[in-house]
């Protein structure tokens, strides 16, 4: 059992350029309200069919697990053929915060999906997905977003661990944040695994930042990947690969621009 778009969608019902109260998901200036929750997780298929939802808009600066979907969760859950964008597209929450989705968990799948816009949280914040974990995967999409939070932020992923994978993916995302940022992914460990991806937008803030990910940890892997775009951190531990790498991890075939990224080291 499953659902399905069988055409666009434009959040910006009136298309009038602004989203205001004459749009039917203003809902009193919140925006959307994300599909499932941490405690109520959507559980279906969901396939795009290759089409667009244009002009998401969700403010939520005090709620949790937000994005289109607030939280998916499942084994058999697969979130596919999706795409996110439009100048309007905009995402505000707190923790667990992406175009896409919030929290992604327990073996559901993300494929072949995108998302443009700009996305703000506080902690796991992603440009697609906020959270990653239990087993997880997404692969063969991106974003291309504005992203900031605080803690444990990405251009594809804010956080990601406990098994879960990224694969065929990548991110023009320009990130900021203070601890734990990386132009895909803010910070990877519990066997969490990155590989053939690639990430080209600019990564600022305070410790622990690189082009892929601001750190690596708890056996986690990257493998096959690269990085382009600048890293700059104002405190500690910047790499043009990945901040900083704790106990056994493991790095292979993967490369970063020293003239681009600004680093001349893999990590800080």
């Amino acid at each position: 059992m499953g659902y399905e778009l069988i055409n666009n969608l434009d959040f910006d019902t009136n298309a009038d350029g602004v989203m205001d109260a004459n749009d039917a998901y203003w809902n009193e200036g919140d925006g959307w309200e994300p599909l499932g929750s941490d405690n109520f997780p959507f559980g279906s298929l969901f396939d795009g069919n290759g089409h667009e939802i244009r002009n998401l808009y969700v403010n939520r600066p005090y709620e949790d697990g937000v994005g289109l979907f607030g939280a998916i969760s499942g084994e058999a859950v697969i979130v596919s053929n999706l795409g996110l964008v439009g100048k309007l597209s905009n995402v505000l929450g707190a923790d667990g915060v992406g175009l896409l989705a919030g929290f992604v968990g327990v073996s559901a799948e993300v494929s072949n999906s995108y998302a443009k816009g700009v996305v703000t949280g506080s902690y796991f914040v992603g440009g697609l997905v906020g959270l990653l974990t239990e087993n997880a995967s997404i692969s063969s999409s991106h974003a291309a977003a504005l992203v900031s939070g605080d803690v444990y932020v990405g251009g594809l992923v804010g956080y990601l661990f406990e098994g879960s994978r990224i694969s065929r993916s990548f991110a023009l995302s320009d990130v900021s944040g203070e601890i734990g940022i990386g132009g895909l992914v803010g910070v990877v460990e519990d066997v969490g695994s990155i590989s053939n991806t690639y990430a080209t937008g600019s990564v600022s803030g305070s410790d622990y930042l690189g082009g892929v990910a601001g750190a690596l940890a708890s056996e986690s892997t990257l493998i096959n990947s690269f990085a382009t775009g600048s890293v700059t951190a104002t405190d500690s531990y910047g790499g043009g690969l990945v901040g900083y790498v704790f106990g056994d991890t493991t790095i292979t075939n993967s490369h970063w621009a020293t003239d681009t990224t600004g680093q001349l080291n893999s990590d800080g």
